[in-house]
């Protein structure tokens, strides 16, 4: 089962529903259970993905920069023009063989392995606390790109600037 842009009622009903034993979904009845343990897969596997994006994106050198990359995807998560999932957002537009991704880490042709252990925890710390807490939702006020403070990306003249935190520059579309 693929769960989408789960809301915190579906949560708390999926939650709740395990003291029962089972939950009545689209006609047909699941095992609270089974639900509860995909629902804990997915979950693992959204923050893996954040964690990458962290690491990649920042190599977790502060908790501005990650906190505001990982503000991005889950602007984008809940914004109808991208997909649904964390995942599903730092793969879009990957096709082998071009760089036609959205996130340039995916599909830079470099190997996608944390390297730094160090990096690697702060940036799986990182994306537990955001996932999970939601403490800094908002911090980049709608932004849905980003790019290096370094690098001048061609589609930035064509968004509203937000501001620039730690080594990123972050935009909108109005």
């Amino acid at each position: 089962m693929k769960f989408k842009k789960f809301t915190s009622a579906l949560i708390a009903v999926a939650i709740n529903t395990a003291a029962f034993g089972a939950l009545v979904y689209t006609g047909q009845e699941l095992k609270a259970q089974e639900v509860e343990k995909d629902f804990i897969e997915y979950q693992a596997q959204e923050m893996n993905c954040l964690a990458l994006n962290i690491y990649f994106e920042t190599h977790a050198v502060s908790l501005v920069d990650a906190m505001s990359v990982s503000d991005v995807v889950l602007n984008r998560v809940m914004s109808k023009r991208f997909p649904d999932s964390i995942c599903d957002v730092l793969h879009q537009g990957f096709k082998p063989g071009k760089r036609s991704c959205q996130f340039s880490w995916y599909c830079d042709g470099k190997h996608d392995t944390p390297y730094d252990n160090d990096a690697w925890e702060k940036s799986r710390k990182y994306a537990r606390d955001m996932y999970l807490s939601n403490q800094y939702r908002g911090i980049t006020e709608g932004a849905t790109h980003y790019h290096a403070h370094w690098m001048k990306a061609y589609w930035a003249p064509s968004m509203h600037r937000i501001a620039r935190m730690g080594s990123h520059i972050f935009y909108r579309e109005d």
